[in-house]
Formats: structure tokens, sequence, C-alpha cells
């Protein structure tokens, strides 16, 4: 299975450089994906992603409450959910916190963050 990754906006660059970082240790194929567009979502790239088990993680600068990741999420489920789906967002709260860099790691949106959540993944396989 492969695993994909699914970002929004300015997270593309952090996400390809967390997965350039692991990739010396790994053997499984990955793909990122540049949603540039929140809406409508890709359907059909979401099926196939479905159709063979893979991971998604959809990585997003905002609440996961209604979100990016909880529509790719949602669209997985009404195919019949078969990926397994991390969805990394900040939490529906006020973050009382100016420096981006620290609410972006309170949050777990960082490099280091991700690789944790592709380990997992990969030893849940």
């Amino acid at each position: 299975a492969h695993n994909r990754h699914i970002g929004h906006r300015q997270k593309i660059a952090q996400i390809e450089h967390a997965l350039m970082l692991h990739s010396v240790r790994a053997h499984h194929a990955r793909a990122v994906d540049n949603c540039r567009f929140v809406k409508p979502l890709d359907t059909e790239m979401l099926r196939e992603l479905n159709k063979s088990g893979n991971a998604v993680i959809t990585i997003e600068d905002n609440v996961a409450s209604g979100g990016f990741g909880q529509s790719v999420l949602c669209a997985l489920n009404g195919d019949g959910l078969k990926a397994r789906c991390v969805c990394l967002a900040h939490g529906d709260g006020f973050i009382d916190d100016r420096e981006i860099g620290s609410s972006l790691a309170a949050s777990g949106l960082t490099a280091e963050n991700l690789i944790r959540v592709v380990k997992s993944l990969e030893k849940r396989r």
C-alpha cells in the first residue's frame, strides 16, 4: 500500500521536507498532493486511494472541525472507508499564541509530528 499525503497551500513544503527526511528509511511509495482548492474535492483520486487501502494524511493550518481533512474523511467514508486516514489540523479552540511556530507545534503541525504519524501508520500495516 502507498501513503498519500494531502495538504493545502503552505503546508506542502513542510510535508515534502518531512518526507524527504523520513525517506532514508522508508521503502514505500509516497505522493504529495497540493490541494490548491479545498472545494471541490478530487473524489476520483480519493476513490483510487480508498480502493487499495492506502494511508491518507491530510495536514492543514486550519481547524479540524469542518475543515479540509474532515471533508476528505467524509468522502472516503462515503466510498466505504478502506484507507487509513489521519487528519492533522488545529483543535477547535482559541489559540492565545502570537508565535506561528509555537502555535503550529502545539497543534502537532510540524515535520517531526508528521514523521511520527507516518511511522505509526507503517507499523499498523
